[in-house]
């Protein structure tokens, strides 16, 4: 409690600190190297499922294939023979890999508790030592109490010791050989399944021959799906996609000249739409735009009609729906 709350020297070790910190990581319990290489045996655990697989896959050719077709003792043999193989690759993988990786990994629960107790030793070899100091630095000193701290100090050193010499020369051997036994685990397990697989191989290739005479057999039965490649060809054919539509033809469009842009909302107009280009003698005409403040809202007074028009006339009331048109339009 005293060392926790900074009031009492704590007896540290960093070397041995740094051994802890190596185990750990070794381990796996780091966090840092939360998965380290082979730290536990689910790195083998789908081989079981892989050679079900096999099996069930050559049960079910042997179930569809009829007593009459070409090589159906070969088919059978091949069938039989891959069981065997797979059998012997998951055997052998137990026996070479396994079983050294459960031995190698049995060392960390005992030297994980060996550690803890000697943290738990240098607790007590601290608390020894400050009573025995302070007795000693106490101004009535009894001679008594300083002898029988002595005796407690000297107990809990050497228990301490006993751990700590242990552990100080296990520790370091332990992370020096796990290079040897990464490289002889992974030399097994490679060999192993170098093996396998070339074994395996000419199993798959005497089926693939007796499937391919089965089929020149049966030309005329051919079973074939539309878009997929021939297994015959040189180079697989990649899978043509969609086609692509033509990009969209470019519409020439017409310059529309001021005036000829329609006004839905005025009284003159007109549904004939002339997009014609106006010679070059003709002048347009500019129209002054209006505000209210503009327009005369006497009705008795008659509107001048301006040049140009057949006397047309507007009423007030055009006038002012006009005039609002041309302000918020």
């Amino acid at each position: 409690v005293l060392q926790k709350l900074g009031k009492a020297d704590e007896t540290k070790d960093e070397q041995f600190e740094e051994y802890v910190q190596n185990f750990k990581r070794q381990e796996g319990k780091e966090e840092e190297t939360p998965h380290p290489p082979l730290s536990n045996r689910s790195c083998f655990s789908p081989m079981p499922g892989m050679q079900e697989a096999s099996m069930k896959l050559t049960e079910s050719l042997h179930e569809v294939y009829e007593p009459d077709w070409y090589g159906r003792e070969d088919v059978k043999m091949v069938g039989e023979k891959c069981d065997v193989l797979w059998e012997d690759f998951h055997q052998k993988l137990v026996d070479g890999s396994l079983l050294t990786l459960d031995t190698y990994l049995g060392q960390f629960p005992d030297i994980k508790n060996r550690i803890a107790k000697r943290s738990r030793k240098l607790v007590d070899y601290d608390s020894a030592r400050h009573h025995l100091e302070a007795l000693q630095s106490s101004k009535r000193k009894d001679e008594s109490r300083i002898s029988k701290a002595e005796e407690e100090f000297q107990k809990a050193q050497k228990v301490f010791e006993e751990f700590n010499v242990d552990l100080q020369e296990e520790l370091p051997s332990l992370w020096s050989r796990r290079v040897g036994f990464y490289v002889n685990t992974f030399k097994n397990v490679s060999s192993l399944e170098a093996k396998f697989h070339k074994e395996i191989a000419v199993l798959c290739h005497k089926l693939y021959e007796v499937m391919t005479k089965l089929g020149d057999q049966h030309a005329d039965k051919a079973f074939t799906i539309q878009g997929a490649p021939r297994v015959d060809d040189k180079w697989y054919p990649t899978r043509k996609g969609p086609p692509v539509p033509p990009l969209p033809k470019v519409t020439p469009t017409k310059e529309l000249q001021q005036e000829n842009i329609i006004s839905f909302f005025e009284d003159n107009f007109v549904p004939e739409i002339s997009v014609t280009t106006p010679s070059q003698n003709e002048v347009p005409e500019v129209k002054k735009e209006e505000t209210l403040l503009d327009l005369d809202f006497d009705p008795f007074k008659p509107e001048v009609a301006p040049a140009g028009s057949a006397g047309v006339t507007h009423s007030p009331m055009s006038q002012v729906s006009s005039g609002f048109l041309d302000v918020w339009g």
